[in-house]
């Protein structure tokens, strides 16, 4: 199993500074992954910053595990942003 944290247990809190840094990570024997999403105020208007960390080691397991995530994080995050989008617009 490739999982980045003991039985397959999600993110954890590294940091929390509501309502503007929420980092999360899941680590694992074969990688590390880390999730920072920051709220940032421009001119009255909200940007939110999403960083995505994966560090692998150099096994077999590893870089399956960092393939797996790179291509599965894209099409996640992409669907995230669009339904974040839709529900920001849809309240004004």
């Amino acid at each position: 199993m490739l999982s980045g944290a003991p039985d397959g247990a999600g993110f954890v809190v590294e940091e929390a500074d509501p309502p503007h840094t929420l980092v999360l990570a899941k680590r694992g024997p074969d990688a590390t992954t880390t999730c920072s999403i920051s709220l940032r105020d421009l001119d009255g208007r909200t940007r939110m910053v999403v960083r995505v960390r994966i560090r692998a080691q150099s096994t077999l397991r590893g870089t399956t595990y960092l393939a797996t995530m790179d291509m599965g994080d894209f099409l996640a995050m992409r669907r995230q942003m669009l339904t974040i989008k839709e529900r920001a617009e849809s309240t004004h």
